[in-house]
């Protein structure tokens, strides 16, 4: 191992290895012939807080949605505007889980 990779490990934090590992958690970069893998910590309490204020958004969504009166009343665009915030909470919501 050369000088300059020694010191790298040691002022990184990080370990050279010559392959690939296939069953690593975290988020893999393959980039010009380097494989590096990231270990980013989550934060599970502010995951499930923003979960719970998605569902809530999207339940309160689906209700306006569900209303006839609302349906009937709105603007067509109005009314697509709200369909498209729906899913898009809903697609947030799919990633956080």
């Amino acid at each position: 191992m050369s000088p300059n990779i020694l010191l790298i490990e040691k002022l990184a934090r990080v370990t050279f290895i010559n392959q690939t590992k296939t069953n690593t958690q975290g988020h893999t970069i393959h980039e010009h012939g380097i494989s590096l893998t990231l270990h980013i910590p989550r934060d599970d309490k502010k995951i499930n807080k923003a979960k719970k204020e998605l569902e809530h958004y999207i339940t309160s969504l689906e209700q306006k949605l569900s209303n006839q009166d609302f349906l009937a009343k709105a603007p067509k665009a109005v009314i697509q505007t709200e369909q498209s915030k729906l899913h898009q909470a809903q697609k947030k919501l799919n990633k956080l889980a």
